[in-house]
């Protein structure tokens, strides 16, 4: 197992209306982020792209934070895939 250190670089956000796309403001600093859903799926894209409530890439609803890691130049976008989703955003640098 390896362990990788990881160090917050914001305070955590939490995205309670989802119901149109959104493009995250990723801080200078940042090289992860930490995304975690809340009563329905939230679905991003990391391509610049605007996200869809049919985009393949999904954070599922009471699974636990899903940590990914970009290079810069990363573009984040995110919606519900269902009305009322709530979306925890941790940006972290590894």
């Amino acid at each position: 197992m390896n362990i990788v250190q990881v160090s917050p670089v914001s305070n955590g956000q939490l995205f309670t209306v989802l119901s149109a796309a959104a493009q995250l403001s990723i801080p200078d600093k940042a090289n992860a982020v930490y995304l975690q859903a809340f009563t329905q799926d939230v679905r991003f894209t990391l391509d610049g792209t605007t996200a869809t409530t049919t985009n393949l890439l999904a954070v599922i609803a009471g699974e636990p934070p899903l940590l990914i890691t970009f290079p810069p130049g990363t573009q984040i976008s995110v919606i519900e895939a269902t009305a009322s989703a709530s979306l925890a955003v941790q940006w972290a640098k590894i």
